[in-house]
């Protein structure tokens, strides 16, 4: 009996570990459509209006539904439109 209590806590460990490892990875996936999003509204503010913006105008202008999660740090510089991130 404790063999295979010792056997179900090292799987449930291991599940336990690879959990963490896919929920990792969601977070850089999400974060990098995130950036490619707030990319592809940069560039249609910019073809509309002739200008850059950064992200609390494509926000206030319909550009975006909302404010990118900020821990992610995105954002566009309005005089070149280069749109950096720190994702995780």
């Amino acid at each position: 009996m404790l063999v295979v209590v010792l056997i179900l806590g090292i799987l449930a460990a291991i599940v336990i570990l690879g959990i963490g490892a896919f929920q990792g990875t969601g977070e850089r996936e999400a974060c990098t459509a995130s950036s490619q999003t707030v990319q592809a509204a940069a560039v249609g503010f910019y073809a509309n209006n002739g200008r850059w913006a950064d992200v609390p105008t494509l926000v206030a202008q319909d550009y975006l539904k909302a404010k990118p999660k900020a821990s992610w740090g995105i954002d566009v510089n309005a005089s070149t439109g280069d749109v950096t991130s720190t994702c995780p």
